[in-house]
């Protein structure tokens, strides 16, 4: 802080029904493909505020391969609702949250695949699943422990 002492603030805010913070990416694979939602999130800059997220999903026009299956998925946008005046201002200041995408299995079990966008007012992160890798030929041991 400029002054090097810091701002508290306290009071209640209303929250509505539809307010999910940590909880997104569940939020979003239960979400049915072809359709969108805005729910609410509690953004904590200097004072907590409010939000909104567009959640919407489209079926990904490509199979995507998962180690050795091929499975169909679906790509969900996640977009920042901030307000008229406050987007008006993000953009203008360029601090604008990019939007975040994040995809999910779609047979039977929604399950995550992988999502690209920030975690914090920073950088734009990938995550995605991995598989392990486990070598064809294992050296075995004889009684006398060598291989």
């Amino acid at each position: 802080h400029a002054d090097g002492e810091p701002k508290q603030y306290a009071g209640t805010l209303d929250l509505p029904a539809d307010t999910y913070n940590g909880m997104i990416i569940n939020v979003a694979k239960n979400i049915a493909v072809g359709t969108s939602q805005t729910v609410h999130l509690v953004a904590f800059t200097p004072k907590p505020r409010l939000i909104g997220l567009e959640i919407s999903g489209a079926p990904s026009a490509q199979p995507t391969q998962l180690g050795r299956r091929t499975e169909s998925t679906a790509a969900y946008t996640l977009k920042p609702k901030l307000g008229a005046i406050t987007g008006v201002l993000a953009r203008l200041l360029g601090k604008m949250p990019p939007d975040s995408r994040a995809w999910f299995v779609t047979q039977d079990v929604p399950a995550f695949v992988r999502f690209e966008g920030p975690l914090y007012a920073g950088p734009v992160w990938r995550i995605e699943l991995i598989g392990p890798t486990i070598p064809s030929a294992v050296p075995t041991r004889t009684p006398g422990g060598r291989p």
